[in-house]
C-alpha cells in the first residue's frame, strides 16, 4: 500500500467520546492492519491519563502524545482559543515509524539512547535508513537528550520537536505513550518517509545592533552579559520598559514576546543563525533573568525584534520558505506537521485565524496540523539540533519521489 498520512481529531468536550471519535476516523485503516502508529496532540483540559487509556483500549497500536497549550488547528477546521480539540497524525502504508517513551530520570545522554534505540527498533530501521524523528519533551533538558538521540544518525536527518504545554506555565503538562502518562518525561517518532520532505525552522525576527556577551550563566539562569547584572543590561536594551519589574521582581513573558533574546549560531559557509530565548521573569536579589532555554557562558547574546504582522505572516512564509527550498509544490504535500510557539500565538491570539488563513494559501488545501508549544526544536544547519523558544518548525511529507 502506498505510504500515507490521515489526521484525525475530535472536538467532542467529553474524553472517552472524542477517544472513540478519533478511533472512527481511523477504523479502515486500522482494520486492514496498515497503521503503524501516530502523535496524539491533547489539549490540557482533558484528562491525560483517561485519554491514554481509552485510546489504548480501542486502538490496539502504537502512539504517544504530548499537551499542547489552548488547542490544536488543523486543515480548514478553524481555531477556538482554550476550546479543548485533540489532533492527532498517523502513519500508514509502505513507509517505517516506530516509537517510544521514558521517563527523564538519571543521565540525558542514556536517555537519549534509549529513546533512539527504542524507536528505530519499533520502527525496523537502521541509523543509516531513518530520515527523520519527531520529539518531544516536558519542559527541560531538551537540548541535551535530543542531541544524545541524535548521535549516530546521518546529518541530513530532519528534525522537527515541541515541549510540552500548559496554559498558564503551571507543570500541568505531559507526554504519553500507549503504555504510560509521563509527568516529567520524553517521547520521540523516528521515521522513513520514502518521498520527498520539506523542512524549516526559523524564528521569523530580527537581530538588533544591541548584543553582548554572556559572562555568566547557569542552564536556564542568566546571571550576567558583559559582566553586568543581565537583567539590568536587558532592560537597558527595551529602553527602560521593565523597570518596574527590574526593582520589584516579576514574570515579564508577555512585555518580551516581541523582544526576545537570542544566542548565535554558526555554519561554515559564514551563514549566521538564531536561536530565541525567551526571559521568563527577572529575579532579585541579583537582577538575573530566568530562561526558557539553555544558555552559556562565552556565548554571544542578542536583542531580538519583531511585530504582530510579521508573527501572523510567519506560518505561512516557513510554509511557503520550506516548499521553494525543497522544490515542491502545495498539490505534492501528503500532510504538514507544524509546532508554533504557545507564546507568540497569545501574542497574536485575536489574529489566529488570519495566522492560519495565511498557512492555508501557502498549502492551498493541503492537509496539516499545527500544535503549540512552549519550546521548539529543529536543526537550524544539518548535523546540528537546537532547542529555542518563540520560534515555529515544519515538516512537510509529500507524495513525489525523492
Amino acid at each position: 500500500m502506498k505510504p500515507g498520512i490521515i489526521i484525525a481529531h475530535s472536538t467532542e468536550l467529553d474524553t472517552v467520546k472524542a477517544a472513540e471519535d478519533i478511533f472512527q476516523q481511523l477504523r479502515n485503516l486500522l482494520s486492514q492492519g496498515f497503521v503503524h502508529g501516530g502523535i496524539i496532540y491533547s489539549h490540557i483540559k482533558h484528562d491525560t491519563h483517561l485519554l491514554q487509556q481509552e485510546l489504548t483500549n480501542r486502538i490496539h497500536i502504537p502512539f504517544v502524545g504530548v499537551t499542547s497549550s489552548y488547542g490544536t488547528a488543523i486543515s480548514y477546521s478553524g481555531f477556538h482559543l482554550d476550546y479543548p480539540i485533540i489532533s492527532s497524525i498517523w502513519f500508514y502504508g509502505d513507509c517505517k515509524f516506530g516509537l517510544a517513551g521514558c521517563e527523564k530520570s538519571g543521565d540525558n545522554r542514556q536517555v537519549g539512547f534509549s529513546l533512539r534505540d527504542n524507536a528505530l527498533k519499533n520502527a525496523g530501521l537502521s541509523n543509516e535508513d531513518t530520515n527523520f524523528l519527531i520529539y518531544h519533551s516536558t519542559p527541560g533538558s531538551e537540548t541535551s537528550i535530543l542531541t544524545h538521540v541524535f548521535e549516530g544518525l546521518k546529518p541530513g536527518t530532519l528534525v522537527i520537536g515541541g515541549s510540552a504545554s500548559d496554559n498558564d506555565i503551571t507543570g500541568n503538562w505531559k507526554v504519553f505513550s500507549s503504555e504510560k502518562v509521563f509527568q516529567d518525561g520524553a517521547v520521540l517518532a523516528a521515521g522513513f518517509w520514502p518521498y520527498k520532505m520539506a523542512f524549516k525552522f526559523r524564528s521569523g525576527y530580527t537581530p538588533t545592533r544591541k548584543r553582548g556577551i554572556i559572562t555568566k550563566a547557569k542552564e536556564r539562569i542568566l546571571l550576567e552579559i558583559n559582566h553586568r547584572p543581565a537583567a539590568v543590561v536587558y532592560n537597558e536594551w527595551l529602553d527602560g520598559i521593565l523597570t518596574d519589574e527590574l526593582n520589584r521582581g516579576a514574570i515579564v513573558i508577555e512585555k518580551t514576546a516581541l523582544t526576545p533574546l537570542a544566542v548565535t549560531r554558526h555554519e561554515e559557509l559564514g551563514l549566521t543563525a538564531y536561536v530565541l530565548i525567551h526571559p521568563r521573569s527577572i529575579e532579585l536579589p541579583d537582577q538575573s533573568l530566568t530562561l526558557f532555554a539553555d544558555v552559556k557562558e562565552g556565548e554571544e547574546i542578542v536583542l531580538m525584534r519583531s511585530f504582530k504582522k510579521l508573527m501572523i505572516e510567519r506560518a505561512g512564509r516557513t510554509a511557503s520558505l520550506a516548499l521553494n527550498y525543497s522544490s515542491l509544490r502545495p498539490k505534492d504535500v501528503e500532510a504538514a506537521l507544524i509546532f508554533y510557539c504557545a507564546g507568540t500565538m497569545m501574542t497574536i491570539k485575536n489574529e489566529i485565524k488570519e495566522m492560519l488563513g495565511g498557512l492555508e494559501y501557502s498549502l492551498q488545501g493541503s492537509p496539516y496540523l499545527v500544535a503549540f508549544t512552549l519550546g521548539e526544536q529543529g536543526c537550524l544547519f544539518p548535523g546540528k539540533v537546537d532547542h529555542g523558544n518563540l520560534m515555529n518548525c515544519m515538516l512537510i511529507f509529500s507524495k513525489i519521489q525523492a
